[in-house]
């Protein structure tokens, strides 16, 4: 969060459950022009940056916020 004195990516790094699930920073993906914060850009370009993260569909993937 923006107003939040905390460092999203390091505390990834230290916490995360296994080596190789990588960070996910929404704002990377989040749709380009959108009037709102976060907002999910379509599924092709969704899919495209999941896969350069090396997510493929038939691996489960779990999501928390």
């Amino acid at each position: 969060m923006p107003n939040v004195d905390r460092n999203a990516k390091k505390e990834h790094a230290e916490e995360r459950l296994t080596g190789s699930a990588p960070y996910f920073n929404i704002d990377e993906v989040a749709e380009p022009g959108s009037k709102l914060p976060h907002t999910m850009p379509d599924s092709k370009t969704f899919t495209t940056f999941m896969r350069k993260l090396g997510i493929v569909s038939n691996r489960p993937v779990v999501c928390y916020d």
